[in-house]
């Protein structure tokens, strides 16, 4: 699933003062999110 596409980029590019995260800050909380996951998988337990 593309979060992130040419329609929905454009304004948030167009006025850079008012976006509130950098480039990088969402990339870094995503990938976070993906090392939770993955941790709770190797972990063997559910739920």
């Amino acid at each position: 699933m593309q979060v992130i596409n040419e329609v929905n980029v454009a304004g948030s590019e167009a006025e850079a003062s008012k976006c509130s995260f950098s480039r990088t800050e969402p990339l870094a909380l995503f990938d976070y999110a993906d090392d939770v996951v993955d941790r709770k998988r190797e972990s063997g337990r559910k739920g």
